[in-house]
Formats: C-alpha cells, sequence, structure tokens
C-alpha cells in the first residue's frame, strides 16, 4: 500500500493543526473530499445540500438508518442553514469515527 496523499492545503489552513477533524487520517479526509466535490455544486468542495448528506454517507459505503442521518444532518448543519460545509463534514465524521460501530459499512 503507497503512501497517503497529502491533505488539500487550503483544508489544513482553514482548520488549523489542532482541528476537531484531526483524528482522521490523511487518506480518509482525502476520500471524504473526493466524495464531497462529486456533489458540491460545480465542484467548489465548499457545501452540499443538508439533503445531500445521506447521499455522500451512501457513496462512502456507510448505511445509516433514518434517525442516524437525522443526528448527522443536526451536526453538520447545526444552525439548519440547508448547506453543510466541508470542514463541518469532516468535524461530523471525526466525531463518528466509530461510525462503522454505530451503521452498518455496506460491503458490495
Amino acid at each position: 500500500v503507497g503512501a497517503a496523499a497529502p491533505a488539500p492545503a487550503a483544508l489544513t489552513e482553514e482548520a488549523g493543526v489542532d482541528s476537531e477533524w484531526d483524528p482522521l487520517t490523511t487518506e480518509q479526509v482525502t476520500e471524504y473530499r473526493d466524495a464531497f466535490l462529486r456533489l458540491s455544486p460545480e465542484g467548489n468542495n465548499k457545501t452540499i445540500l443538508t439533503t445531500q448528506l445521506g447521499e455522500l454517507l451512501d457513496s462512502l459505503g456507510y448505511d445509516v438508518t433514518p434517525e442516524q442521518l437525522e443526528e448527522f444532518e443536526r451536526e453538520a448543519d447545526p444552525k439548519q442553514t440547508g448547506n453543510v460545509e466541508f470542514t463541518s463534514f469532516l468535524v461530523m465524521m471525526a466525531h463518528s469515527v466509530e461510525l462503522p460501530d454505530a451503521c452498518e459499512l455496506d460491503e458490495d
């Protein structure tokens, strides 16, 4: 297995070294960024709609219950703006490092 790709410099600078998403590996951040970009309008890497969060988690192989999705939506969009910023998504995922234990990871 080769070395993980470095996290985008802009993300590292924006969140800082002691960021809330620090528990995530560089490889995870890159995987999440790539999946986020596929849903982000024009690949702006800034936001997705809160309603797209389930699709994003599904694309990453997570099968969440409706209740879990509601909880993730509240964490990723606490101000209920209807948008999820990438850094908020990373924080949500870092807080859910045990996500595969909390929900089923699709093996398909």
